[in-house]
């Protein structure tokens, strides 16, 4: 039996050379400040917290997937949050406001030298004026 599946294997047809596979873009900590401020302006329009969310200091990480339009290409992921933080009462209600606010503020406008296909960003919300 070995013997069959060692001869179907010198059977298979030579591979041919693959295309590598695209990492994620790195960005300097001034390219990452740029981009927060970026996606911050754009989130006042569709961020709504409670006067107690915009008080607290959670933060919320999301991972946004974008398309070159600026169109989510998948829905956003909250990122792990320190355990304290998850536990938190507000966080919750925090994240799921972050994520509504992500679907309607698209598509965002990032500029073409600063694109990429995931960006991880903090909601932290009393850095993103909210209305």
């Amino acid at each position: 039996m070995l013997d069959e599946i060692l001869q179907s294997l010198d059977e298979l047809p030579e591979e041919e050379e693959s295309t590598p596979v695209a990492l994620p873009r790195s960005f300097s900590p001034a390219e990452q400040e740029r981009l927060q401020l970026l996606f911050n302006r754009q989130m006042r329009r569709c961020l709504i917290l409670t006067p107690e969310m915009k008080d607290s200091d959670l933060i919320v990480r999301l991972r946004i997937y974008l398309r070159e339009d600026g169109s989510l290409a998948q829905e956003p992921m909250i990122m792990d949050a320190p355990a304290e933080m998850a536990r938190h009462r507000l966080f919750a209600p925090l994240a799921a406001a972050a994520v509504r606010a992500v679907r309607g503020c698209t598509p965002f406008v990032i500029p073409e030298e600063l694109r990429a296909a995931d960006f991880i960003f903090n909601i932290i919300p009393g850095e993103v004026p909210s209305r």
